[in-house]
């Protein structure tokens, strides 16, 4: 099933996150409403619930673990979202 009604995904016993056709995050959809772990799927959520913002403490130990693990560069590449991500605009503002 493909909906672009978020809450209807939300019946699903498992789902995949596209951005622009591309799967940025799937699984079992409790486990990614309750812990999202791609910036996409976060805002997604954030919008359905109405939750402002992120914590800024996650955002810096995400983009410090990008920035130790090599080329940002290359992160960023891999992602579609990229251009429209906070987290991905910190870490570029940050290097």
């Amino acid at each position: 099933m493909i909906v672009h009604e978020v809450k209807l995904a939300l019946y699903a016993l498992d789902i995949a996150v596209l951005f622009k056709g591309a799967i940025v995050e799937q699984g079992d959809t409790k486990k990614i409403l309750r812990n999202p772990l791609h910036s996409y799927t976060q805002l997604l959520i954030k919008a359905l619930l109405g939750i402002e913002g992120r914590k800024e403490r996650k955002i810096l130990e995400k983009a410090i673990e990008i920035q130790r693990s090599g080329s940002i560069l290359e992160a960023l590449k891999r992602c579609p979202f990229a251009l429209r991500c906070p987290q991905a605009i910190f870490l570029l503002a940050m290097s």
